[in-house]
């Protein structure tokens, strides 16, 4: 049954990227698909646990972002059966079946004041669409990956522009811990969810931090690249062993929904240890990268 259920995601993730395909260069695909695509498509061998799904699509779309002699995106859209969210306007979101997760979300790298955040913006030269600008999404537009999805029986290949691995390791740590619970939001926070795709990342095996090793040491080089680091890796630290530790009982529940375990307690340990892990990694990296001006020491979590 649950490998209908995800084999069924997967036929409407598909589709949508068709829809899309005029614009496959512009948009990177952000969200909660990433770790499933990377372990199904990503070419890293051997990984280790289970899938977490997501429904819609996060995308994130440039701006501006001139059509160059194809369609408008909301004619596009529009073409392929998707309607705006009532509400918006600009729409940042379009749905066609959200009961079968046909559901995009355009996002965009905010540019201003902290106060635009999260309110929608219109895309240039795209009359009729939205995004919603949020912080810190340098680190996935500077670094991503087309992958390739194989035909399957009655699916078409189609290829898909994702983040770097590391570079979406790096995006969770600096803004999960900006999520605040919405008035409508219902079940596990967005919070607790993006601790357990990183968790999810860091226990899937050698290759795969391997991978994320090899993205964070390119990340490192950015402009401020060793700072953005430095921050992520608090942050970790601070859901890991600080005062957001808490949220580890709602990541921990939804590992026990999907596998066996031994347990809540033992549970909340093995990610509270996996998220040190990416600490680890995260900072070794920062402090290697360090411009020499820089003198301030690493903060040492035993004082915290």
């Amino acid at each position: 049954m649950m490998m209908m259920r995800q084999a069924d995601l997967e036929g409407t993730l598909r589709t949508i990227l068709e829809d899309l395909q005029p614009y496959r260069s512009d948009l990177v695909l952000i969200g909660g698909w990433v770790p499933y695509l990377y372990r199904h498509y990503g070419g890293l061998g051997s990984w280790r646990g289970a899938d977490t799904l997501t429904f819609e699509l996060d995308v994130l779309v440039s701006r501006p972002l001139p059509p160059l002699g194809r369609p408008n995106l909301a004619t596009v859209l529009q073409e392929a059966g998707f309607r705006p969210q009532a509400g918006e306007t600009p729409p940042a979101v379009w749905v066609r079946d959200a009961a079968a997760g046909e559901k995009i979300e355009f996002i965009t790298v905010h540019r201003g004041i902290a106060q635009g955040q999260g309110r929608v913006v219109p895309l240039t030269e795209q009359p009729g669409v939205g995004a919603i600008p949020l912080a810190e999404l340098e680190v996935i537009r500077s670094h991503t990956r087309t992958l390739l999805l194989p035909p399957l029986p009655q699916l078409r290949a189609v290829e898909v522009q994702v983040p770097r691995l590391g570079a979406y390791v790096v995006n969770k740590a600096l803004t999960f811990i900006r999520r605040r619970p919405r008035a409508d939001e219902v079940g596990t926070p967005k919070l607790a969810k993006d601790l357990l795709y990183l968790r999810d990342l860091a226990a899937s095996g050698e290759n795969v931090m391997a991978a994320i090793y090899e993205d964070v040491e390119i990340i490192a080089c950015d402009p401020g690249g060793a700072e953005r680091l430095r921050t992520a890796a608090t942050n970790l630290w601070f859901a890991a062993e600080g005062h957001l530790r808490h949220h580890l009982t709602g990541t921990a529940r939804m590992v026990l929904e999907r596998e066996s375990s031994s347990g809540l307690e033992l549970e909340e340990a093995r990610t509270r240890g996996y998220l040190r892990d990416l600490h680890a990694l995260l900072l070794e990296s920062a402090d290697r990268h360090a411009p020499p001006e820089s003198t301030a020491p690493s903060p040492d979590p035993d004082e915290w």
